[in-house]
């Protein structure tokens, strides 16, 4: 059995080496807990499923390198908190299921995957290692936040022309290439050499990015956290309980247990332990 709790499990034992390693996203990950380890774009590991286990597994993770304390773009796709394969385009979702399926995975099996980012951030000698849940990115759903843009994008390209459109077929005209964007399809026109797709890069703004200090104060120097969405709920207890069964109780008792206000998106749980 594995999922993102026994990889964190695995991150706490190793995580002296954090503060060390050149590029956090050639670090040498175990490739047995994965069905899937990318090159480069999104996602960067898959973990294998564990079909009708408790927890599922599956979890799609993203890699983020910075020699600062800032995020670097993510490429190709909106972050969210879950998503499907085939929501990574085309060519990507086979790339991934043909690399799950020589795992023994029956990927299809499992539509909507939960999404992480492991971030590592470095300034001057100070280190701070984030894996923390997509949900904390997604303070506007995906399609959203893409039609949205787009509608600006289309504003400013109108200028004074932008009354000739009603409303409604702004909506319509929005939504449509939304679907175009977000599904990554290259088009191919007659006669033309090259094949065309649009594609979508998405910058975290200051405040929800989990390494300033000025915003997230409790995210402290050299240390490696785990953030995940705060409630009194099942959810959270359930993933309370997922982590305390991976962690040793002497694990459990020496880590730091916060709770952090995201300035749009709730409270989240950070457990959180010195490199």
């Amino acid at each position: 059995m594995y999922s993102i709790y026994h990889f964190f499990a695995y991150l706490v034992h190793v995580r002296g080496r954090f503060q060390f390693v050149p590029n956090l996203t050639r670090y040498p990950f175990p490739s047995q807990p994965m069905s899937y380890q990318g090159k480069g774009d999104f996602p960067s590991l898959a973990l294998r499923m564990n079909p009708g286990g408790d927890p599922p597994g599956g979890e799609l993770i993203g890699l983020k390198n910075s020699r600062s304390y800032s995020i670097p773009l993510f490429r190709s796709h909106v972050p969210s908190g879950a998503m499907s394969i085939d929501s990574l385009g085309h060519d990507k979702a086979n790339e991934i299921y043909k690399s799950m399926k020589a795992a023994g995975e029956e990927a299809e099996s499992m539509l909507v995957r939960e999404v992480y980012y492991l971030i590592r951030g470095k300034r001057l000698c100070y280190t701070k290692v984030c894996l923390v849940h997509g949900s904390f990115f997604e303070t506007v759903k995906t399609e959203q936040v893409v039609r949205l843009a787009l509608v600006q994008a289309l504003s400013d390209c109108m200028g004074e022309d932008k009354r000739a459109i009603s409303p409604e077929l702004m909506d319509l005209l929005s939504r449509a290439m939304a679907q175009e964007v977000i599904s990554q399809q290259f088009r191919r026109v007659k006669n033309a050499s090259v094949a065309f797709r649009l594609e979508v890069d998405t910058d975290v703004i200051k405040k929800a990015n989990i390494l300033d200090p000025d915003y997230f104060p409790a995210i402290r120097d050299d240390t490696i956290n785990l953030i995940i969405p705060y409630g009194m709920d099942e959810e959270f207890r359930e993933r309370r309980r997922h982590l305390k069964s991976v962690l040793t109780k002497e694990e459990w008792a020496a880590a730091r247990k916060l709770i952090i206000k995201h300035p749009m998106n709730g409270d989240f749980f950070v457990l959180s332990y010195a490199l």
